[in-house]
Order: C-alpha cells, then structure tokens, then sequence
C-alpha cells in the first residue's frame, strides 16, 4: 500500500483544505531516478517531501495529519491514546484519501467527529465511510491517476455490521480483501531535535560562515 494523497477539510489550523500528494508531479528525469521509486508505469513515489513554513504555520500539524491517516488505513482505532490530536471539537473533519494497493487505484472519503463528554474527556466516532476503487491499466497516468468520475461506489460504510467499531475504520475489510495494509513511522518526537555532526575533526568555514560569521573557525 503507498500513500498517493491526502485531503482534508476541517482541521482547526487551516482555513481552507490541507492537502498533500506524496508521487512525482512532474516528468522523472534519470538523473533523478535516485530521489523516487517507481510505482508503474510513469509514476513515481517522492522518497522525500519537505514542509516548509514560518513558526506556527502548521507544519507539525502536517506531520500529524499524516501519521493519523496511516492509523486510520491501517485500521487502528482512532480513540488510542498514542494518536496525534488533530481534530476540532465536536466538529466534523473530513478526509479525502488516495492510495495505491494490490494493483488498484483506491479512493475513501472518511468524515470523523471528536465530540467533548460531559466528564471532559473526547471520543472520536467515524460518521460515514465511502470507497471507489479502479484498477490500474496501461491508460493510467499523471493527469487521470486521481480521476475517479464515472467510478462505481466500491462500498459504503455500514456501521451495523459486525466487524466495524465506531472509531474503526471500514479499511479494516478493505485491507482483508486486497491482502494489504500499511505501516507509518511517526517520528515526530524528532522534530525539535536538532543536532550538528561535521565529518572529521573540523567545520566548514562555508558553514561557520552561515551559522555566524563573526567566528573564523572552529577546531
């Protein structure tokens, strides 16, 4: 399973959508072959995205939108105390979801609420689920990979069924029936971490010279 979008409406840190794509939106080069990984065809994953922003802009939110929608795909429940909070109160968030798995271009649209209880504490609930899925042909590329009009709703949530806890999501059976799921790393704790280590016994005057250039060197 690979990552190709993320959607969301209704985070309480962005005023209009948050968004982020995670393949190559421009052509390849071989010279640059090296930074991506080839999905198929013409498409490639980024191995790498950068966030970047002034103080307070979000950025760390994006980190947490992403490791939230990796518990979400892999079916884990949403009200786990090691999940990022990202969500308003008792306002309806909802996530647009675009990923790769089993050969199969796969699309939920996932509208979660986290309601404040009367003893103070947050319970998250999935209030609605639907899946499209279209399965990857030699047609697929760039400009139609995320197009999915004219695509058959998949399966709709149902949140009678046996298998499904309100904070669970229906990727639970999507994930049994494509033999598929996924594993996010959430190293967020690192991003306050910031450590120097120069190759050597000594630092780059060009370095120094960024850093403050009123020092000469540094041995």
């Amino acid at each position: 399973m690979r990552l190709l979008r993320i959607k969301v409406d209704g985070l309480p840190l962005y005023k209009d959508s948050f968004e982020v794509k995670f393949y190559a939106m421009q052509r390849v080069m071989d010279t640059h072959l090296d930074s991506v990984s080839r999905l198929f065809g013409n498409i490639y994953i980024n191995s790498a995205e950068a966030i970047i922003g002034i103080n307070a802009s979000g950025k760390t939110t994006a980190l947490k939108v992403v490791s939230y929608v990796g518990a979400l795909l892999a079916a884990k429940p949403l009200n786990s105390v090691y999940l990022p909070s990202i969500l308003a109160d008792d306002k309806v968030t909802i996530f647009e979801i675009d990923y790769f798995s089993s050969n199969n271009i796969i699309r939920i649209i996932s509208e979660v609420i986290c309601e404040k209880q009367q003893d103070g504490s947050k319970k998250t609930r999935i209030l609605s689920e639907k899946v499209w899925v279209k399965p990857v042909t030699t047609k697929t590329n760039k400009s139609n990979l995320l197009d999915f009009q004219g695509i058959e709703l998949f399966r709709e949530r149902n949140n009678s069924e046996e298998y499904l806890s309100e904070d669970v999501s229906i990727t639970i059976a999507l994930n049994r029936i494509f033999q598929d799921t996924i594993s996010i790393a959430d190293l967020r704790v690192l991003t306050d971490f910031n450590v120097f280590f120069p190759e050597g016994n000594s630092v780059a005057s060009e370095i120094i010279s960024l850093l403050d250039p009123t020092i000469e060197y540094i041995s």
